[in-house]
Protein backbone atom coordinates (compact mmCIF):
# COMPACT_ATOMS: atom_id res chain seq x y z
CA UNK A 1 0.00 0.00 0.00
CA UNK A 2 3.06 2.28 0.10
CA UNK A 3 4.37 3.36 -3.27
CA UNK A 4 7.44 5.18 -4.51
CA UNK A 5 8.55 8.06 -2.36
CA UNK A 6 6.65 6.70 0.62
CA UNK A 7 3.28 7.80 -0.76
CA UNK A 8 0.41 5.63 0.33
CA UNK A 9 -1.26 4.01 -2.68
CA UNK A 10 -4.88 2.91 -2.53
CA UNK A 11 -5.17 -0.90 -2.76
CA UNK A 12 -8.57 -0.51 -4.46
CA UNK A 13 -7.89 2.01 -7.24
CA UNK A 14 -4.14 2.66 -7.21
CA UNK A 15 -4.46 6.43 -6.66
CA UNK A 16 -2.37 8.24 -4.03
CA UNK A 17 -4.06 8.41 -0.62
CA UNK A 18 -4.17 11.80 1.08
CA UNK A 19 -5.65 10.46 4.32
CA UNK A 20 -7.22 7.37 5.89
CA UNK A 21 -10.28 7.89 8.06
CA UNK A 22 -11.99 5.53 10.47
CA UNK A 23 -15.73 5.46 11.03
CA UNK A 24 -17.35 3.68 13.93
CA UNK A 25 -20.65 1.91 13.39
CA UNK A 26 -21.83 -0.04 16.39
CA UNK A 27 -18.89 -2.01 17.73
CA UNK A 28 -17.07 -2.03 14.38
CA UNK A 29 -14.58 0.42 12.87
CA UNK A 30 -14.47 0.82 9.08
CA UNK A 31 -11.74 2.56 7.09
CA UNK A 32 -11.85 4.74 3.98
CA UNK A 33 -9.01 6.12 1.87
CA UNK A 34 -9.53 9.73 0.76
CA UNK A 35 -7.89 10.85 -2.48
CA UNK A 36 -9.03 14.47 -2.58
CA UNK A 37 -11.74 16.11 -4.69
CA UNK A 38 -14.33 14.13 -2.72
CA UNK A 39 -13.14 10.76 -4.02
CA UNK A 40 -12.85 7.96 -1.47
CA UNK A 41 -12.44 4.18 -1.46
CA UNK A 42 -13.70 1.74 1.13
CA UNK A 43 -10.86 -0.25 2.72
CA UNK A 44 -12.98 -2.33 5.09
CA UNK A 45 -12.40 -2.99 8.77
CA UNK A 46 -8.96 -3.69 10.19
CA UNK A 47 -10.03 -7.24 11.06
CA UNK A 48 -12.95 -9.15 9.56
CA UNK A 49 -14.34 -10.57 12.79
CA UNK A 50 -17.24 -12.52 11.27
CA UNK A 51 -15.19 -14.04 8.42
CA UNK A 52 -12.49 -15.03 10.89
CA UNK A 53 -14.75 -17.33 12.89
CA UNK A 54 -14.36 -20.12 10.32
CA UNK A 55 -10.59 -19.74 9.90
CA UNK A 56 -7.57 -20.65 11.99
CA UNK A 57 -6.25 -17.13 11.39
CA UNK A 58 -7.55 -13.57 11.37
CA UNK A 59 -8.69 -12.11 8.05
CA UNK A 60 -7.54 -8.47 7.75
CA UNK A 61 -8.91 -5.58 5.73
CA UNK A 62 -7.00 -3.58 3.12
CA UNK A 63 -6.10 -0.96 5.73
CA UNK A 64 -3.66 -3.47 7.28
CA UNK A 65 -0.68 -2.90 5.00
CA UNK A 66 1.33 -5.84 6.38
CA UNK A 67 -1.48 -8.40 6.23
CA UNK A 68 0.23 -10.62 3.65
CA UNK A 69 3.18 -11.19 5.98
CA UNK A 70 0.85 -12.17 8.81
CA UNK A 71 -1.16 -14.42 6.48
CA UNK A 72 1.94 -16.34 5.47
CA UNK A 73 2.84 -17.21 9.05
CA UNK A 74 -0.78 -17.81 10.03
CA UNK A 75 -1.50 -20.12 7.08
CA UNK A 76 1.68 -22.13 7.69
CA UNK A 77 0.74 -22.47 11.37
CA UNK A 78 -2.80 -23.56 10.39
CA UNK A 79 -1.43 -26.16 7.93
CA UNK A 80 1.02 -27.44 10.54
CA UNK A 81 -1.80 -27.77 13.07
CA UNK A 82 -4.05 -29.52 10.52
CA UNK A 83 -1.27 -31.97 9.62
CA UNK A 84 -0.48 -32.71 13.28
CA UNK A 85 -4.18 -33.38 13.98
CA UNK A 86 -4.49 -35.65 10.94
CA UNK A 87 -6.87 -33.27 9.14
CA UNK A 88 -4.42 -32.85 6.26
CA UNK A 89 -3.53 -35.93 4.23
CA UNK A 90 0.07 -36.73 3.41
CA UNK A 91 -0.59 -35.97 -0.25
CA UNK A 92 -2.13 -32.58 0.59
CA UNK A 93 0.70 -31.77 3.02
CA UNK A 94 3.31 -32.54 0.34
CA UNK A 95 1.38 -30.34 -2.11
CA UNK A 96 1.30 -27.50 0.47
CA UNK A 97 5.06 -27.79 1.08
CA UNK A 98 5.79 -27.88 -2.66
CA UNK A 99 3.60 -24.85 -3.39
CA UNK A 100 5.09 -22.91 -0.47
CA UNK A 101 8.65 -23.68 -1.60
CA UNK A 102 7.82 -22.65 -5.19
CA UNK A 103 6.30 -19.37 -3.99
CA UNK A 104 9.30 -18.67 -1.75
CA UNK A 105 11.64 -19.39 -4.67
CA UNK A 106 9.73 -16.90 -6.84
CA UNK A 107 9.86 -14.24 -4.12
CA UNK A 108 13.58 -14.85 -3.52
CA UNK A 109 14.25 -14.48 -7.26
CA UNK A 110 12.45 -11.12 -7.34
CA UNK A 111 14.45 -9.93 -4.33
CA UNK A 112 17.72 -11.12 -5.88
CA UNK A 113 16.95 -9.01 -8.97
CA UNK A 114 16.73 -5.87 -6.83
CA UNK A 115 19.58 -3.40 -7.06
CA UNK A 116 20.19 -3.53 -3.31
CA UNK A 117 23.23 -5.68 -2.48
CA UNK A 118 22.31 -5.70 1.24
CA UNK A 119 18.90 -7.22 0.42
CA UNK A 120 20.49 -9.80 -1.88
CA UNK A 121 22.96 -10.81 0.84
CA UNK A 122 20.16 -11.11 3.42
CA UNK A 123 18.17 -13.29 1.01
CA UNK A 124 21.23 -15.48 0.31
CA UNK A 125 21.93 -15.94 4.00
CA UNK A 126 18.31 -16.60 4.99
CA UNK A 127 17.64 -18.99 2.11
CA UNK A 128 20.87 -20.97 2.46
CA UNK A 129 20.49 -21.33 6.24
CA UNK A 130 16.93 -22.58 5.88
CA UNK A 131 17.80 -24.91 3.02
CA UNK A 132 20.44 -26.51 5.24
CA UNK A 133 17.96 -26.82 8.13
CA UNK A 134 15.36 -28.30 5.76
CA UNK A 135 17.90 -30.75 4.35
CA UNK A 136 18.76 -31.92 7.88
CA UNK A 137 15.06 -32.22 8.78
CA UNK A 138 14.24 -34.47 5.83
CA UNK A 139 17.39 -36.62 5.87
CA UNK A 140 17.90 -37.33 9.57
Amino acid sequence: MVGLGGLMVCPRCGLPVKAVYAYEKGSNVYYYAYHGNGRKCYLGPYDYVYATTTHEYIVHGAVDVDRELRYLGDVVAALTKAASLGRLSGKDAVKAVTEALDAIKDLAMILMESGDERVREEVRSAVLNRIEALRRAVTE
